[in-house]
């Protein structure tokens, strides 16, 4: 079994350096390989054109990337590829995340159905326009993507043409959650809901107000393994 964990951190973001550090010795804990993504690939290899709209968050291509790369990693030959985002860090005793989504299966931990619903008006817009078979809405299916494991089975899905295919979709609010939905259901993907432990942000759910989490300097007292 060949496994990978991939954190993309392209641009001027000089916490991933140690962010990345903690995902390095936990890939080496699990057998897993750890690959840190600093640079775009080359529009010949990966090509989007331009985003002529401003609508939607900016930086569109760069979530793009977060369904192409994994795909870049499976084509290489990994069985499981779980990419993180680089805001995200591991604690050194944390389980094994691949043992939580089982082969055959993509993994990831349940998004808002507020978001879920959002989403899914611009994916139920497109398949109109593209005169399209709809998909299925299943909030209990979508994805807070910062970190979600692959399976090489279902490599296809994520090829390059597809996500140019789907291309409209990333003038979403929620541009990353909507094609990785888009394209998962539209493969048919059987999904693995993780535990929420294994994507947690400090201090939310009402611990602390979003003023003090941006203000957070350390996550003592505010996160331990029992929750994350």
């Amino acid at each position: 079994m060949k496994r990978a964990i991939v954190m993309i951190s392209i641009g001027d973001r000089p916490w991933s350096a140690l962010s990345f550090a903690t995902f390095r010795e936990y890939a080496r804990k699990y057998g897993a390989d750890a690959h840190l993504v600093r640079e775009d690939v080359p529009l010949e290899e990966f090509d989007l054109g331009e985003f002529k709209s401003e609508k939607g968050r900016p930086n569109k291509r760069a979530y793009a990337l977060k369904s192409y790369i994994p795909w870049k990693f499976m084509k290489q030959g990994y069985d499981q590829v779980v990419v993180v985002d680089d805001s995200c860090s591991v604690h050194p005793l944390a389980s094994s995340i691949f043992r939580e989504v089982p082969r055959g299966s993509i993994g990831y931990t349940l998004t808002s159905a507020l978001h879920a619903r959002k989403s899914f008006e611009t994916i139920a817009d497109f398949q109109r326009r593209k005169g399209e078979p709809p998909i299925e809405f299943d909030a209990a299916h979508y994805a807070n993507s910062g970190v979600v494991v692959y399976d090489r089975k279902f490599m296809d899905a994520f090829a390059p043409k597809l996500i140019r295919h789907a291309k409209p979709l990333l003038y979403n609010r929620y541009p990353h959650q909507t094609l990785l939905y888009y394209l998962v259901k539209r493969a048919n993907i059987p999904v693995r809901m993780i535990r929420k432990k294994f994507n947690a942000m400090p201090g939310a759910g009402g611990a602390l107000d979003k003023q003090e989490r941006a203000d957070l300097t350390s996550t003592d007292g505010v996160i331990n393994l029992e929750k994350a």
